[in-house]
């Protein structure tokens, strides 16, 4: 992927999140991503990240802010500022790419 359509994948994200269409979400990821939710927790397969992804539902008043951090190849580093009338959690995610799909994902994140 260019450093274009990387910043697009990343913008593309962040509008779904918003609206909340997990099924979308879920086809941004390759059917092999290894997704990692923390640095110890593996999500596997395209079923269970939907699983993850599905918690977004209950959220209320969800405020997604983000900054790309680095682009570099296939890889970009991004920091997302969630904020949801329950709590709110600062996440750094480390993606890769391959054709349009991310195929790895990395997040790492504190919760206020």
């Amino acid at each position: 992927m260019s450093e274009n359509e990387v910043f697009q994948w990343i913008k593309d994200l962040h509008k779904l999140w918003m609206a909340k269409c997990i099924d979308n979400i879920v086809e941004l990821f390759d059917a092999n991503c290894q997704y990692w939710e923390t640095p110890y927790q593996q999500i596997v397969g395209l079923a269970n990240i939907r699983n993850q992804w599905n918690e977004i539902r209950n959220w209320q008043d969800m405020q997604v802010d983000y900054e790309i951090l680095a682009i570099k190849d296939n890889y970009a580093i991004v920091n997302f500022l969630l904020r949801t009338s329950q709590y709110e959690q600062d996440i750094i995610n480390e993606f890769k790419f391959a054709g349009e799909k991310c195929v790895y994902l990395k997040q790492w994140f504190i919760q206020k």
